[in-house]
């Protein structure tokens, strides 16, 4: 990133060599950075990185020495294992970003988050970027091949489809155990539950997957922002892996803690309620504008008693209104199967479908037909208006 790289080198042979023109807290741990740099301590310099920009934001200097060191924040934030405080970095930087009438360098700082937390195998994280991502991919142009090339890398965390090794494992279950016990980092602790819990589908031990999800929501405090973060996080899904022995939601979920019962129950109240995992989507190439591979949609649709009935009147999609996209996402929706609420009552909604795309081309490109891309997908709520009364 051409911009970030001359903003540091200004910034380090200028501000921070004469110490006065910065408050000495964001000049110290700007140092602190660099120190743990030359040394190759990565998770140490990840701190005083966050730490620079934290004393940037405190002291209100200005906007761009901000982004830059905001940025700078981010692109370490990997390195600390989990991706500790990458929300938080992500939505302020983008922030600045927009205030300074930089929208694609904002759509990038969303793009890198994405592809930190795969790197830092943070579901959390990953769960909450992914809604305004899509939004700001959907407002902004076409895609380049630079963030068509980070999208494609940043796919959902911990999909594995191996078991873990018995050693890797055992580490594993360890440092839960010990996130579990001082309970100061609720989303070291989702995700680190997540990982093994993957793992124990992938052993067909569904009963110790929602051992490890009951104990994990049953210790985290919900009145904190991090706290719910980590909640969302492991009711991701949750409903997916209570109905595979083929039982009903209510009767799988009455087997629940009370607390995850809870958790679970309004997460489905608040959203439409989770569908089972999609097959990827094969769009036409000539879905595909001047052969760029990746693209937006944005579309409403309804569901009645569990049932898809039809797509919104104005999809949005990037590159340019693809009908042959709008039937692919149609063709999908209609093969999904939509779990009740907790009461077992088919859903009836409106829905927001929004889906970002990249990927390539299936065979010999002058040839090719078809693209498979990797998809990253969120449905969330539409606000139904009130029936006004026709009296």
């Amino acid at each position: 990133m051409k911009r970030l790289v001359s903003l540091l080198v200004a910034l380090s042979m200028t501000a921070l060599a004469d110490a006065q023109e910065l408050p000495a807290a964001v000049s110290d741990a700007y140092l602190r950075y660099e120190a743990a740099l030359e040394q190759a301590d990565f998770p140490a310099a990840s701190l005083a990185a966050e730490a620079a920009y934290a004393e940037a934001q405190a002291a209100a200097i200005d906007p761009e020495i901000q982004l830059t060191l905001g940025l700078n924040a981010l692109a370490m934030a990997p390195a600390r294992g989990r991706g500790l405080g990458l929300v938080e970095i992500v939505e302020s930087a983008a922030e600045l970003a927009r205030l300074a009438g930089e929208p694609e360098l904002a759509r990038d700082v969303y793009l890198q988050g994405l592809s930190a937390a795969h790197q830092a195998e943070n579901t959390v994280a990953f769960l909450v970027l992914q809604d305004p991502l899509i939004e700001v991919l959907a407002a902004g142009p076409i895609l380049s091949d630079r963030e068509r090339e980070r999208l494609f890398s940043s796919v959902y965390p911990n999909i594995f489809s191996e078991p873990l090794s018995d050693g890797l494992r055992m580490e594993l279950e360890m440092e839960r155990s010990t996130a579990l016990s001082n309970l100061t980092d609720p989303v070291r602790l989702a995700n680190l539950t997540l990982i093994l819990r993957r793992d124990a589908m992938l052993r067909e031990n569904r009963s110790t997957a929602l051992e490890l999800t009951d104990q994990a929501v049953q210790a985290i405090d919900r009145s904190t922002a991090d706290g719910m973060r980590a909640l969302a996080a492991l009711v991701a899904g949750l409903a997916d892996i209570l109905v595979t022995d083929g039982q009903g939601l209510p009767d799988a979920l009455s087997s629940m803690a009370p607390e995850t019962q809870s958790v679970l129950c309004a997460d489905l109240a608040s959203r439409p309620v989770p569908v089972g995992p999609w097959e990827e989507v094969r769009v036409p190439l000539r879905s595909v504008e001047r052969g760029q591979l990746g693209g937006v949609a944005r579309v409403e649709f309804s569901v009645q008693d569990g049932e898809f009935v039809e797509l919104g009147p104005d999809p949005q999609t990037s590159p340019r209104r693809d009908s042959r996209l709008v039937r692919a996402i149609d063709r999908n929706l209609s093969r999904t199967e939509f779990h009740t609420d907790c009461e077992g009552v088919p859903v009836t909604m409106t829905g927001l479908f929004r889906v970002a795309f990249t990927g390539a081309v299936d065979g010999r490109r002058g040839a090719a037909t078809q693209l498979s891309f990797r998809l990253l997908q969120s449905i969330r709520p539409v606000p139904i208006p009130p029936v006004e009364n026709q009296d």
